[in-house]
């Protein structure tokens, strides 16, 4: 009788749901109407979805971290001098930050004494040494999260949402992508640019070696990837950790915000 009221149970038990079933409504929602109405869009999408997110786990867990940037304490900070050339550079990224500036006054209400960001970097074009602090140039700050864990999470998100937009508008920001735009699309149309992107999201965010590193707090040297995505440009990247008081400061002293990385 035990036997058969276990078996019972087992039966009417809710399947365990998919780990990445909560994306679904967010991809629903942001490929618009026509999506085929006649079929399962979790047996067809969640496979590719983990994939996916899988992949972009492992190209974001090689952008090293956590490094500390600081103005006011520029060569007691670990990285500080080896990312900019001046303490300057450094307020000057953090005033001049279109996600500092949006992010910062929510991190700082929530009790964040300090945050993570990611640094994007770019070689300066006057210098050949491979490996020097001052060869960066148009240090770029974004995603701001409390924790190095929550900002790598974060990105992921942010990649994704990059997914599903191309998709819904059939528009693919990478040059190597391979999709052209068509002047009509169905629901079926933008659920197919989805599962090609989610199948091969290499074509929309990898890394590649770009020949920098630094230290770290151990001091041990860290290769410092670069980072290929929607935006045209190409980005040196590291994680960062930066003290919200003077991020503050620096965007009140800064007028023109307008430094981003488009992911």
């Amino acid at each position: 009788m035990f036997a058969s009221l276990a078996r019972l149970a087992n039966r009417t038990r809710p399947a365990p749901q998919h780990p990445y079933h909560h994306l679904l409504p967010r991809i629903i929602e942001g490929l618009g109407n026509g999506l085929p109405g006649d079929m399962d869009l979790g047996e067809r999408l969640l496979p590719s979805v983990a994939s996916a997110c899988n992949y972009l786990d492992e190209q974001i867990q090689a952008i090293p971290g956590e490094l500390e940037i600081s103005e006011k304490s520029f060569y007691q900070a670990d990285a500080s001098s080896q990312l900019f050339g001046d303490p300057g550079s450094v307020g000057a990224a953090l005033g001049k930050s279109l996600d500092v500036k949006s992010a910062l006054p929510g991190l700082i209400q929530a009790g964040n004494d300090s945050v993570c960001a990611m640094l994007g970097m770019r070689p300066r074009r006057e210098s050949d040494s491979r490996n020097i602090a001052p060869c960066f140039a148009d240090h770029t700050l974004a995603a701001l999260a409390p924790t190095e864990g929550d900002l790598r999470r974060f990105l992921r998100d942010l990649v994704f949402e990059r997914f599903i937009s191309n998709a819904a508008s059939f528009r693919d920001g990478h040059p190597e992508s391979g999709f052209s735009p068509r002047a009509s699309r169905s629901g079926e149309d933008k659920l197919n640019a989805l599962l090609g992107l989610l199948n091969a999201p290499e074509r929309l965010f990898h890394m590649t070696t770009s020949g920098f590193s630094c230290r770290n707090k151990t001091a041990q040297p860290v290769e410092l990837p670069l980072l290929h995505c929607s935006d045209r440009r190409q980005w040196i990247v590291c994680i960062v950790r930066f003290d919200t008081q003077e991020a503050f400061e620096a965007q009140g002293r800064e007028l023109h915000k307008h430094r981003y990385i488009y992911f």
